[in-house]
């Protein structure tokens, strides 16, 4: 009889300490709200059932994807990388662009842009160029109308447009 009670001590001793070691192991679960209010992204409504706005602690959590989508920069995975990536693409070094709007704002250069024209004009030196083409995805390359120059050019998926930091130098609108 004793032997019995001190087996059935054991094991409920033994149940107990590793019962616990899942409740132990499940760290990083988080408790989320479904959001009582609205999303909306220029002008439309994120309204998807089954992936829904969440809250956690006043911060709001959307699916990417859907939420890039409305924004126009839907997020891609690189398998190589291991990594999404959201924006333009990540073999392009962006830190050999300027943007339009850093360059007039940073470097004083004046920027016009219109239908049969696009001006860059910096103290007595003026670019006329070749306006953009369509939908940019790739470099492409801004022409000189009054000479040989040309400036090399991307938009984002944003719709950012940059030029080319060495072109810029090269052509005297940047130090």
């Amino acid at each position: 009889m004793l032997k019995n009670k001190q087996l059935i001590i054991g094991i409920l001793i033994g149940a107990l300490v590793f019962g616990g070691i899942p409740a132990f192991a499940a760290t990083g679960q988080y408790i989320l709200t479904q959001a009582q209010y609205k999303i909306v992204v220029r002008g439309v409504e994120y309204t998807d059932t089954e992936n829904p706005i969440l809250n956690y602690n006043g911060t709001t959590y959307v699916p990417l994807r859907a939420v890039g989508k409305l924004l126009g920069n839907e997020p891609r995975w690189n398998e190589e990388k291991r990594q999404v990536e959201i924006g333009y693409s990540a073999d392009i070094d962006l830190s050999q662009w300027i943007d339009l709007n850093t360059l007039f704002k940073e470097y004083s250069v004046e920027i016009v842009s219109g239908s049969e024209v696009f001006i860059l004009k910096k103290g007595d030196i003026t670019y006329n160029l070749t306006p953009f083409k369509g939908n940019i995805k790739d470099v492409q390359y801004l022409h000189n109308i009054n000479g040989s120059e040309q400036f090399a050019c991307l938009v984002d998926d944003n719709g950012r447009a940059y030029l080319k930091i060495s072109d810029l130098k090269a052509a005297g609108l940047l130090d």
